[in-house]
């Protein structure tokens, strides 16, 4: 999908390579995946994970449960004191 060699993709994945940003950006693009969430296991910060991992989520339920749950997160979000 990346036009790049399983051999290097495996030296990526074991860390003896490290590609290009572009290259980088293509293979997050391929795999549908939040760059963040890539990085997650060598980043110090990863704050945005999380919220990553519920967007996704609610990105494939139906648009009314979406928003019936936003409405629940927003008033968990609210009582806990948060804004």
């Amino acid at each position: 999908m990346v036009d790049l060699s399983t051999k290097y993709i495996s030296n990526v994945e074991c860390g003896f390579k490290t590609p290009k940003l572009n290259t980088f950006v293509s293979i997050a693009n391929a795999l549908q995946c939040d760059a963040n969430l890539l990085l997650a296991d060598v980043l110090d910060v990863t704050t945005g994970r999380e919220s990553g991992l519920v967007s996704k989520k609610l990105l494939a339920l139906p648009p009314e449960e979406q928003r019936r749950i936003l409405r629940v997160l927003e008033v968990m979000i609210d009582e806990s004191g948060t804004k």
